[in-house]
């Protein structure tokens, strides 16, 4: 089978982007793109440090480079001292915001909605919409979209706004509030009367997710709650991945493993640009897709009109 190079959009985005709705759920695979290191190579990183600052050896590298990304970054995070402190800023934006793939790739996505989740620690979500604003003085300042990064502002009346969720934190917040180790994480999930587990959970089951940039295992710590959310909402959620033509019954078998979470599969065909082949496809879905401001939003604006006269 081969695979389409830009899928065909459902008719459940058009119509979820039309009342805003439509909240794109965004992981590592996008921010790759723009030249941000995956997991694994934050991991390496943040254990280079202490190596190039003698903190530990070129032999305890070599030991530790084949423990799991989580065991690599959470011995780095320990690592560090009063002399020796971890910059992720500098680990994962090395070249700031001015990576070319990055701005094409966040300049599409940021088309698609005015709300967005993300895994990500890094800002192209918030520097794209505000590098826009302040090229577009039609933009209006109802528009504004701002981070959230804190766990108490994980809400349902936020996500009703327009705005980006850092649900694992931001590097425009403090290293305190990342979920990087073993045990940030544990903190994060863990019981189901937590705010963020109850935020996803309204997620999934008040909006239509887009997920992009996501493979199998960047989504295992989900699956418990879209499984609890597939049994509250006729809303279907959807994934974009790619895939190589020779992959058919890769894809057959993954869909069936979505089917369980009421989520569809678009895959889309690597065989010419492998995975920058994303920045195509968000590109033709920005052009179709034409996002409405929440609700609330558009509520604040009708009064300011009616009030300007």
């Amino acid at each position: 089978m081969v695979f389409p190079v830009i899928p065909a959009v459902p008719q459940a985005l058009y119509d979820a982007a039309s009342r805003g709705a439509l909240v794109p759920f965004v992981g590592a695979g996008v921010s790759k793109i723009a030249g941000c290191p995956n997991w694994d190579e934050l991991a390496n990183l943040a254990l280079k440090y202490f190596v190039d600052r003698r903190v530990i050896s070129h032999a305890d590298y070599e030991h530790l480079r084949f423990l799991s990304a989580r065991e690599k970054i959470s011995i780095a995070i320990k690592l560090q001292n009063e002399d020796h402190r971890l910059d992720f800023r500098e680990l994962i934006t090395p070249d700031g915001y001015k990576n070319d793939k990055g701005r094409k790739v966040y300049s599409a996505l940021c088309k698609l909605s005015y709300t967005f989740v993300t895994t990500n620690y890094d800002n192209w979500l918030h520097h794209t919409f505000k590098t826009s604003a302040s090229s577009d003085p039609a933009v209006s300042p109802t528009e504004k979209v701002d981070p959230y990064f804190d766990v108490t502002d994980f809400t349902s009346a936020n996500l009703s706004k327009a705005g980006i969720f850092h649900i694992h934190g931001t590097l425009q917040g403090p290293q305190s509030n990342m979920v990087i180790t073993a045990r940030d994480y544990l903190d994060r999930y863990s019981g189901d009367e937590n705010k963020l587990v109850g935020f996803l959970k309204h997620l999934f089951k008040e909006k239509v997710v887009l997920f992009v940039g996501y493979g199998m295992g960047d989504l295992e710590i989900l699956e418990h709650l879209l499984i609890k959310s597939a049994n509250q909402s006729t809303s279907k959620h959807f994934i974009l991945q790619g895939f190589f033509d020779f992959q058919n019954e890769l894809v057959i078998h993954m869909q069936r493993y979505f089917d369980q979470f009421n989520v569809e599969l678009l895959p889309y065909s690597r065989d010419r640009s492998d995975w920058d082949q994303l920045i195509e496809v968000l590109e033709k879905f920005g052009e179709k897709i034409k996002p409405s401001l929440p609700p609330n939003i558009e509520k604040i604006r009708e009064m300011k009109s009616w009030i300007d006269g």
